[in-house]
């Protein structure tokens, strides 16, 4: 699936996190921290979409972001009510069921590539086994890995439904 709009994400990352710049290196707090906060808000606009690189760009873009944020704080002293703005929009920013979605969309994908190579095989193109092997090996798969993915997935999903901080405790076990 072709997704031209996450490169023109990543580049609006990077010029709200140029415009953040300008303002903390210019003394304007306030325009500074309303780009970050308007920064977070273009990234969630990928928080609905189920594909995995919509939210490995999400990710990339909040990335872009927090490095400017991290600049900002460095730099300037903030005033309580930027400081409580930037907490919510960032409260706002975690999104744990955009990826779930996303685990999801690609599953559909692969049970979509699984359904063709049983429609093939029921149409008469495909034989036997071996041919199954040479299938997934034409898309980039061996059977093993085909499984090793979705066992994977299986535990992110699993993951994914804790609450944050035993998400992170299970992660690193």
């Amino acid at each position: 699936i072709k997704l031209p709009h996450l490169e023109e994400m990543r580049h609006g990352a990077r010029l709200f996190a140029l415009e953040t710049f300008h303002h903390t290196e210019n003394g304007k707090p306030d325009q500074a921290v309303l780009s970050i906060i308007d920064s977070l808000g273009f990234s969630n606009s990928l928080k609905k979409e189920p594909d995995y690189n919509s939210q490995l760009t999400r990710f990339a873009c909040q990335s872009i972001c927090l490095s400017s944020l991290e600049h900002l704080i460095n730099q300037t002293a903030l005033a309580d009510g930027h400081l409580t703005s930037l907490s919510e929009s960032l409260a706002k920013a975690e999104e744990p069921e955009a990826m779930n979605r996303a685990l999801l969309g690609e599953r559909c994908c692969d049970l979509d590539i699984q359904q063709e190579f049983v429609s093939l095989k029921y149409a008469g193109r495909v034989e036997d086994q071996k041919d199954l092997s040479w299938f997934c090996r034409g898309i980039g798969l061996t059977q093993f890995r085909v499984i090793q993915v979705l066992d994977a997935w299986n535990g992110c999903e699993q993951l994914l439904d804790k609450p944050f901080p035993k998400r992170l405790a299970v992660a690193r076990t």
